[in-house]
């Protein structure tokens, strides 16, 4: 929310403007805390549901579907059909993106990753990579696996951008370089750290971290300290979001172990229940706040610091995000996730069902040779 904006305010201090683009990394964020937390959830559910991952793709079909779905008509309605960056040299939004982005298959054409639904690049990734996921939990077993899979798949983006940077499929150029940064094969290195933390944190908990002493305690600030330095140097278009991961991956194994208040508190919990409507929501929440906001200055001469600006702007921002989230958590989010939920137990009682009538004919089937001989 940050990062975008500062693309409609003003002017950062040149000190500051890395750390806009800092910003942007809080999807990388994002990407290792889903591999990571299904991955726990996959392991549980294992033991508990007959067929896991039947069970696993209706889940999330049910916990991303409905507010994206809304998402697609607000934002359509909210910016309408006309050019944008993200079309590149498209005229407008066809029938066939709205219809690629409501199915999830937007990841695939540069021209629809990121243009009906702003922000919706990396719902597409995240979909695609539950399509792999079934196949790498398959194949990653322990963290050693992990660690080769996640430098795999890093050789593998490096390989596909030196070989497809200079040259681009569509009439494009930038849009193109855009888009091999956004798409499914840059980020998996990021979703991999997600498994790597799935098996380091097990290692990290049992390996008496009383031992480091009045250390243990600083190093989440330590690992976000780092992660911050990463602003100021160079942009890699892979390098970057994966260093930026193995960061978030040490914050977050270390505050599964040293559990900082600054990190672990009330308010960022609930900033992240809600953080998935924030996401789809921020953009036309942005543009409506500052038709709002621009005006009120207007009309009152207000002259404002260009930082003070900035942060009254986004302070506003951030509260009208959390209301407007919160709703939309509490009306949509929940009551798809508990329509998920239902059908998954509908589905898992027909197939009790079934079992018992099969057992009962064949029960029957066995009795019958009995009761003849006995006549």
């Amino acid at each position: 929310m940050l990062a975008h904006s500062c693309d409609i305010v003003t002017a950062l201090p040149d000190w500051a403007v890395p750390l806009r683009g800092l910003g942007h990394r809080g999807v990388q964020l994002f990407y290792l805390l889903s591999a990571y937390m299904l991955c726990r959830s996959i392991a549980q559910r294992q033991k508990q549901e007959p067929r896991p991952w039947q069970s696993f793709f209706l889940r999330r079909l049910f916990r991303i579907a409905p507010l994206f779905w809304l998402a697609i008509g607000v934002h359509l309605w909210c910016y309408g059909l006309g050019p944008r960056h993200s079309l590149g040299d498209a005229p407008g939004i066809a029938w066939q993106n709205i219809v690629a982005t409501a199915t999830f298959t937007q990841g695939f054409n540069p021209y629809w990753i990121d243009s009906a639904v702003f922000g919706s690049w990396s719902v597409a990734v995240e979909m695609s990579f539950y399509l792999l996921l079934p196949i790498f939990w398959m194949c990653i077993r322990s963290l050693r696996m992990a660690v080769f899979a996640t430098f795999a798949a890093l050789l593998l983006a490096l390989v596909l951008q030196i070989a497809l940077a200079d040259r681009p499929v569509i009439s494009d150029p930038v849009l193109w370089r855009e888009y091999l940064y956004l798409w499914l094969p840059n980020q998996l290195p990021v979703f991999l750290l997600g498994m790597v933390l799935f098996f380091v944190e097990p290692i990290l908990q049992a390996g008496q971290p009383d031992r480091i002493g009045p250390i243990g305690p600083l190093l989440p600030h330590v690992c976000f300290a780092a992660i911050v330095v990463l602003a100021w140097l160079p942009f890699h278009p892979v390098l970057t979001p994966f260093l930026v991961g193995v960061g978030f991956t040490g914050l977050a194994g270390a505050l599964s172990v040293w559990p900082s208040g600054l990190w672990v508190n009330r308010f960022l919990s609930r900033l992240g229940l809600v953080s998935y409507s924030i996401y789809l929501w921020h953009a036309p929440l942005i543009r409506l706040l500052w038709a709002v906001y621009h005006k009120v200055l207007q009309r009152t001469h207000w002259i404002l610091p260009a930082g003070l600006s900035q942060l009254l702007f986004s302070g506003m921002l951030l509260g009208l995000s959390l209301a407007v989230g919160s709703l939309s958590y509490r009306y949509i989010e929940r009551p798809g996730i508990e329509l998920g939920r239902r059908l998954i137990r509908h589905r898992q009682a027909r197939r009790t069902r079934q079992a018992q009538a099969e057992q009962h004919a064949a029960a029957a089937g066995l009795a019958q040779p009995g009761e003849n001989a006995e006549a």
